[in-house]
């Protein structure tokens, strides 16, 4: 056998030279016409990377929706904790007098909190 096939075309086993896919390239056109004999090139050679390229791919989508799922849970467990940590807040300023519930203050912290909080759904 004088050719063996790739994914890109075919390798010249006497020469090892790669022969591109490409209908204007001598080459290739030499082994169009050796085909055109009843020749038949060596298969393709089962790449060793190519299963192992898939299952990194694989793994890299598995990890990074592993990751967004995580970082998600996190945010909402931070939104969460910044929410009851605003109102313990709140209440120790209430109960150290520098703030009242009526103070105007108050009311405007409360109301931009609850803005937020329709915001994040939280």
């Amino acid at each position: 056998m004088k050719y063996e096939l790739t994914e890109n075309g075919v390798k010249d086993l006497e020469t090892g030279a790669f022969i591109p896919n490409a209908e204007g390239n001598r080459h290739w056109k030499e082994y169009q016409a050796w085909l055109a004999e009843g020749n038949t090139p060596r298969p393709i050679k089962p790449s060793i990377y190519h299963s192992w390229d898939e299952e990194l791919e694989v793994w890299v989508e598995d990890t990074v929706a592993k990751q967004a799922a995580e970082d998600a849970e996190r945010s909402f467990v931070l939104e969460k904790g910044a929410g009851e940590l605003f109102f313990r807040l709140c209440k120790i300023l209430i109960d150290d007098g520098v703030l009242t519930a009526s103070d105007p203050r108050m009311v405007e912290i409360k109301d931009a909190y609850l803005e937020y909080k329709d915001l994040k759904g939280i």
